[in-house]
């Protein structure tokens, strides 16, 4: 025999499931929703991060390029002669100087600066005697100011320093310093070949890999004046 069942009644269970599938629907759109917003705030994040007005130009095995500007330093009066472009240093024997090596990494990772060396011929009257990796950001003078000159060498005594590691980021530039002492006595004439020309790096990339760089100094080569006419070594 069949019963009359009320149709809100027979339809109550319907309505519970479909309710029961549209919050699992929601839940399920709100889900995606999220992850959507977590991974493109994400994305959104990384692209900030990185975005800048710099674009690498070098591998990270050949990171860095040197600048033009020209440093120099003297612990005690007559050695440096000239300071600019070319820097002249007078032979005085025993006396000591630095020279900057300004670099810029090119690369699109960061490095890290741990040691500086001067490629010196055999003969010559010059002994590196230290160096010392600066931070360095150019200075600009404002237009229509008139301001000091500032010598990003850095403050002296030079001497037999210990470099501390450097961390250059992608477009930003380091400073590279060489400390030298002239011999303490010269028995050959100077020749213009005697001087430092070259320089090599030691940096590592984000991985640890240590790698040696090359740079020609350029500009940057100190030029040697004041033979003395007689040899000042005694046999």
């Amino acid at each position: 025999m069949a019963m009359n069942v009320p149709l809100e009644v027979a339809l109550d269970p319907l309505i519970a499931e479909a309710h029961r599938r549209a919050r699992r629907r929601w839940l399920l759109t709100a889900l995606i929703v999220l992850v959507a917003v977590i991974g493109g705030g994400g994305t959104t994040a990384a692209i900030l991060a990185s975005h800048s007005s710099y674009g690498a130009t070098r591998p990270v095995g050949n990171a860095l390029a040197k600048s033009p500007l020209v440093g120099a330093g003297s612990t005690q009066p007559g050695v440096l002669a000239q300071l600019g472009v070319p820097t002249i240093v007078r032979f005085v024997p025993g006396g000591i100087f630095a020279i900057a090596v300004i670099v810029t990494n090119k690369a699109s990772a960061p490095v890290t600066l741990e040691a500086v060396r001067a490629n010196l011929p055999s003969r010559t009257p010059l002994h590196q005697i230290g160096s010392r990796l600066l931070a360095f950001k150019q200075f600009v003078c404002p237009p229509g100011e008139s301001c000091p000159f500032i010598d990003p060498i850095g403050q002296s005594p030079y001497g037999a320093e210990r470099p501390l590691p450097l961390t250059v980021a992608p477009g930003h530039q380091g400073l590279a310093r060489l400390d030298f002492r002239f011999a303490s006595c010269w028995s050959r004439s100077l020749r213009a070949g005697a001087t430092v020309r070259t320089v090599t790096l030691l940096y590592r990339s984000p991985d640890g890999a240590a790698i040696d760089q090359h740079l020609r100094l350029g500009t940057s080569v100190p030029q040697i004046t004041g033979a003395p006419a007689r040899p000042t070594c005694r046999s």
